[in-house]
């Protein structure tokens, strides 16, 4: 019987590593695998209550920022991007939560700054807004949480809240929530 198994699972084995080595016409080998990515919550909670990356960029003007010169003050950081349709909706909140003086929105669109300017062509804004955000998304700040998204960062510099994409898809009005946010947490 063991001898039995041990000829089928050398059979499994076999099979399965010539299926994984299989190549295409370039000699290359190809591995398929499904992307892994982490749950939402559990990306957020690395996050949370943790010191904000500190990072420099360039906005459209052409002055550069980093969450250091914001030291003592509190801080939205905006990642969004013009293929997104909820972008336009951001910009709505974003527009009236830049009346409110306790808190310092940077706004970072995933694309460069061409495809920024073009899509903020008609739209007035008072905050900074940089380009290339998918690099600093990337770097420490939710690539897996989506677009748009916001992280709420308190004057020491922490992040307290974060609202990822999934926040703004097939919600009516964010603002009441963002408000509640911002109320708590400053």
């Amino acid at each position: 019987m063991f001898k039995i198994f041990l000829l089928l699972f050398s059979f499994v084995i076999t099979n399965h590593c010539l299926i994984a080595q299989a190549t295409n016409e370039n000699g290359d080998y190809i591995v398929d695998f499904a992307p892994f990515s982490p749950p939402e919550q559990d990306l957020m909670r690395e996050m949370l209550n943790k010191p904000a990356l500190n990072f420099m960029s360039t906005d459209l003007e052409g002055d550069t920022h980093t969450i250091s010169n914001y030291e003592g003050s509190n801080i939205l950081i905006v990642f969004w991007s013009v293929d997104n349709p909820n972008s336009k909706k951001l910009f709505e909140y974003l527009d009236l939560i830049s009346k409110n003086k306790q808190i310092n929105i940077l706004s970072y669109c995933y694309e460069d700054k061409a495809a920024a300017l073009t899509y903020l062509d008609a739209k007035q804004y008072s905050y900074p807004i940089m380009t290339q955000g998918k690099f600093i998304g990337e770097m420490g700040y939710g690539h897996g949480l989506g677009l748009p998204r916001m992280l709420f960062i308190d004057k020491n510099g922490t992040t307290k809240d974060i609202l990822p994409a999934s926040a703004f898809n097939n919600n009516p009005n964010l603002y009441p929530v963002i408000s509640d946010i911002i109320s708590k947490a400053y």
